[in-house]
């Protein structure tokens, strides 16, 4: 069985057909990398897989239908970085890491120091230590992608949807 799993994948945005009878199956540890034109609907195909774009065909993960699946079951199988993302709220960059630990607890449970722990180590390999207690909103646009890769990263999922990871960063 495939871990993700695109049959007949047709969307739809405002009247106009953007991907049309798409297929294909991605099995578990592998990396896929989907390359195109500005427009071709790269963005369109991770949204819909994240569950974000209503869409017409079959999109399944490790056999479960994305569609029947709760927000929150769904966030703890997949994690998506979007692509230009901006912050209007005031928020510590450990804090809005921490974030991405959501799907692991339940409603009313505070974050666990194993779930701190985490956010630090994922920090590290972002190259962003010492940055806690940084507002978000006082990072550069290099920083807040990093930050934005860490907050999918401590999400500890077994698929990652990368929208243009690399923008902004100097690489």
């Amino acid at each position: 069985m495939s871990f993700l799993s695109v049959d007949r994948l047709t969307v739809a945005l405002d009247g106009h057909t953007i991907l049309q009878d798409v297929s294909f199956d991605v099995p578990a540890g592998r990396w896929v990398g989907v390359l195109g034109p500005n427009g071709a609907g790269k963005t369109t195909l991770l949204r819909a897989i994240g569950g974000h774009l209503p869409f017409d065909g079959e999109i399944g993960l490790q056999g479960t239908p994305v569609d029947t699946m709760s927000a929150p079951d769904r966030a703890c199988m997949l994690a998506f970085v979007r692509q230009a993302r901006s912050l209007t709220f005031d928020f510590t960059v450990e804090e809005f890491v921490l974030l991405g630990r959501a799907p692991h607890r339940g409603w009313l449970e505070t974050y666990r120091a194993s779930d701190r722990e985490r956010v630090r180590a994922v920090l590290a390999q972002v190259d962003l230590e010492g940055f806690e207690s940084r507002s978000v909103l006082s990072l550069s646009g290099g920083e807040m992608q990093r930050v934005f890769l860490a907050q999918t990263l401590v999400q500890d999922t077994d698929l990652l949807l990368l929208d243009e990871p690399t923008a902004h960063l100097d690489v």
